[in-house]
């Protein structure tokens, strides 16, 4: 082991940061001799096993030299034959080609005829889905995916519409209208639009809101008929005494065929107070029970109690034809309703501005109620008593 080089120390008044260089040096010198037997005993195992290496390699060289050279045997063995293979193929195909069958001759002549078509369908395929992915349709869910088609359906009814169009018309149709804001005229709704609109409309209600709304459009559609009906049998009895009409009682003891006819038909009238009140209740969106129809009823003066000395058998007859014939017409007018989930949400007019029909009838005039009679979106329920207006109008 070699002595560290002692520094020299700086005479009187030399310089205290060669010393401190000094001192450093010697430092690192120390270091160095510290750790240069591992760094040698390191560098040769570096060595050795480069070297263990490069033997092994050595001694299996020979081996891979002879593989390679077989490999390289083989390939030049089958090289000819694999050529004149490649050769033989290319030459069957041009002799295929050159003596191709009728049919196969056919079937080339039509592929290359409609190729042009094939690509185009499968570019306007291509960017069908690519419209269909923006529009979310792959990710959409039951409910999504039939908005889209309500919309498609829409377009088919009204071809003459743009594609920016297409959404405002399934709103317009959607809420019943027959126009957009620009005026643009609106097909009537194919039975494949109502039946996808039903669907979209169940999606966003519930079940009990849509038989609800049901009852109460058959309601007050049986409503009008049947009302009309008990009125006109009621009025040569509406002035009561005590719940009673005198008429009435002396129209029992009478035996002509108009006292009669009247009798008859107050008893059905009696009877289709009962129906009334419940189209009534139903309309209301209540439960029609026996009580609460009956309570109805009495509140609502409609109730007369009859009394009846004498009744004849033309009385019974005409009671049960005059109830046959009202509950028919009622049925008329409420098979007459629509029963689509979507119609239910409609207004009953279909205008775009949402145009209702008046509430009270009989104050317009015979002028008014007749264009309103022939207009095409009235309903039947307005018509009916449009013709009872009428009828009474002229009776007068």
């Amino acid at each position: 082991m070699s002595w560290l080089p002692t520094p020299k120390m700086p005479g009187p008044g030399g310089s205290l940061v060669e010393a401190i260089n000094a001192i450093s040096e010697m430092q690192k010198q120390h270091q160095v001799q510290k750790y240069y037997g591992p760094n040698i005993q390191s560098e040769m195992g570096y060595r050795n096993a480069l070297t263990q290496g490069q033997n092994i390699e050595n001694e299996y060289m020979p081996e891979k030299l002879r593989q390679a050279n077989a490999f390289a045997g083989l390939q030049n063995q089958y090289y000819g034959p694999k050529a004149q293979a490649e050769i033989n193929y290319s030459n069957a195909l041009t002799n295929k080609y050159n003596t191709m069958v009728p049919l196969e001759a056919k079937e080339l002549e039509l592929k290359n005829t409609y190729y042009p078509d094939v690509t185009k369908s499968n570019i306007g395929l291509n960017n069908s889905l690519v419209k269909l992915r923006e529009e979310g349709g792959s990710g959409l869910g039951v409910g999504g995916k039939e908005e889209l088609n309500f919309q498609k359906f829409v377009h088919k009814d009204n071809p003459h519409l743009t594609p920016e169009q297409v959404y405002e018309a399934s709103n317009v149709v959607r809420q019943g209208g027959n126009q957009l804001s620009d005026g643009t005229k609106l097909n009537p709704m194919s039975a494949a639009t109502q039946s996808s609109l039903d669907r979209v409309t169940k999606a966003g209600t519930t079940a009990p809101i849509l038989t609800g709304n049901i009852k109460a459009k058959q309601a007050e559609a049986e409503l009008a008929v049947l009302n009309k009906y008990a009125q006109e049998a009621l009025k040569p009895y509406g002035t009561t005494y005590g719940g009673k009409s005198p008429q009435q009682i002396l129209d029992s003891f009478k035996s002509d065929e108009k006292s009669q006819i009247q009798l008859g038909r107050f008893i059905a009238a009696q009877a289709l107070n009962y129906e009334t009140a419940q189209n009534r209740i139903k309309l209301a969106n209540g439960q029609p029970g026996v009580t609460a129809t009956e309570e109805l009823m009495r509140i609502s003066g409609q109730q007369i109690e009859g009394n009846f000395p004498k009744l004849s058998q033309t009385a019974r007859q005409e009671a049960a034809r005059y109830l046959d014939e009202a509950l028919a017409k009622g049925l008329e007018a409420r098979q007459a309703v629509p029963i689509g989930a979507s119609t239910t949400q409609q207004a009953n007019k279909k205008e775009s501005n949402n145009k209702k029909e008046p509430d009270d009838l009989s104050l317009m005039s015979d002028n008014a109620l007749e264009k309103l009679y022939l207009e095409p979106d009235t309903s039947e329920a307005t018509k009916l008593v449009i013709e009872a207006i009428a009828k009474k109008r002229r009776k007068k």
